[in-house]
C-alpha cells in the first residue's frame, strides 16, 4: 500500500533515529510550518481506514467528519489534505471501482 509506505516514511522525517539523519536526511532542518503540516498529513492518514488510504475517493461527508475528529485536525486544513489526497488518487488511476 502506497500511502501506508509515506506514512512511515513522512514519521520518519519527523522523529528521526540518529542513523536516519546520517544516512537519509542529512542537515536538513525542518520549519516549524512544515513540521506541522507534516504532523497534520500523518494524523489525518493514521485516522484513515486501510481502505480510505487506498482510496481516498470513497471518503464522503461522514467519513470526513470521523476522520477530522478522530485526527485532532482543523477541519479547514483536514479538508484541504483530504481534497488532495483525492487529486492524487485521480492522478494514480485509484479513482474507478474496479482497480
Amino acid at each position: 500500500m502506497p500511502s501506508d509506505l509515506v506514512r512511515d516514511i513522512l514519521r520518519r522525517i519527523l522523529k528521526p533515529r540518529w542513523y536516519d539523519r546520517v544516512l537519509f536526511f542529512p542537515q536538513r532542518r525542518l520549519s516549524d510550518e512544515q513540521r506541522r503540516f507534516l504532523a497534520n498529513y500523518v494524523a489525518i492518514l493514521d485516522s484513515m481506514t486501510p481502505k480510505e488510504r487506498e482510496r481516498p475517493n470513497v471518503i464522503d461527508d461522514s467519513r470526513t467528519s470521523r476522520i477530522v475528529i478522530g485526527s485532532g485536525v482543523d477541519p479547514t486544513i483536514a479538508g484541504a489534505i483530504l481534497r488532495g489526497l483525492k487529486r492524487s488518487s485521480y492522478r494514480r488511476g485509484t479513482d474507478s471501482a474496479d482497480n
